[in-house]
């Protein structure tokens, strides 16, 4: 896969270091780890994505996301949106939280990274099973240390009916990586400044702690009256979370 199509253009505005408003879950925190893995997909619609495996230092807990870096086919594949406020263009979310991790992994723009495919162990929802997978590895980015500022989420469980997702009164609760910073705590852009301290890290820190959860859940009730049960659903292991992956709009 050619990563020149992620280039970003000169006139995006830089994002600034805004502050956002015991199972497989990590508690939300600021959690050192190294990248165990990194590689590009596609969605169906044809919204590259980029998969990053982090993996604690000197721990066992794990954390697995895939964010999406471009829009889809009929949407040009861009990897920037006009902000309706500002009305300046930003990179996507996405692409903005990844090329914060190409730039402290290999101090290089995502686009500038070299894929290489390899051959690797992915979970397969068909087989329920993992099975060796063809990818395009971003080796570059392997083994090298991260900062990884991880929040703790809840929200509906959600469910494919016909061409639609609909929200479920099961819950899901996973991990979201909000940003990454260098090893010593500092953002790319405190860094770039060559700022000695650490204002972002300590002010993430500051305001969201261990107990923190971004709960956007919404109860539903069934035809009977009745909420169904959602105990069952309330952790997704990285293996239940086929909605994850669902195409971005």
């Amino acid at each position: 896969m050619n990563l020149e199509q992620l280039a970003i253009d000169s006139d995006v505005e830089q994002n600034e270091d805004f502050l956002p408003g015991g199972d497989f879950t990590l508690e939300t925190g600021l959690y050192p780890m190294t990248v165990d893995m990194a590689y590009l997909g596609e969605s169906t619609k044809g919204a590259v994505s980029v998969t990053v495996h982090l993996k604690e230092a000197g721990g066992k807990r794990t954390h697995r996301e895939t964010f999406y870096v471009t829009s889809g086919k009929e949407k040009g594949r861009k990897n920037t949106y006009i902000d309706k406020r500002s009305g300046k263009k930003r990179l996507l979310p996405g692409m903005e939280t990844v090329n914060q991790l190409a730039l402290i992994t290999a101090e290089k723009n995502l686009q500038q990274l070299s894929a290489e495919v390899k051959l690797i162990k992915l979970w397969n929802f068909e087989a329920r099973k993992e099975l060796p997978t063809e990818v395009n590895v971003l080796t570059e980015m392997l083994g090298t240390p991260v900062l990884a500022a991880i929040t703790k989420n809840r929200e509906n469980k959600r469910q494919k009916v016909g061409d639609k997702y609909i929200d479920t009164a099961a819950e899901r609760v996973f991990n979201e990586v909000g940003k990454f910073l260098h090893p010593n705590g500092r953002s790319v852009a405190e860094e770039k400044a060559g700022v000695e301290d650490t204002p972002y890290r300590d002010g993430w820190a500051k305001k969201f702690g261990p107990e923190y959860v971004n709960d956007k859940y919404v109860q539903i009730v069934d035809s009977a009256g009745v909420t169904e049960a959602s105990s069952a659903a309330a952790t997704a292991s990285a293996q239940e979370t086929e909605d994850l992956f669902s195409d971005p709009a």
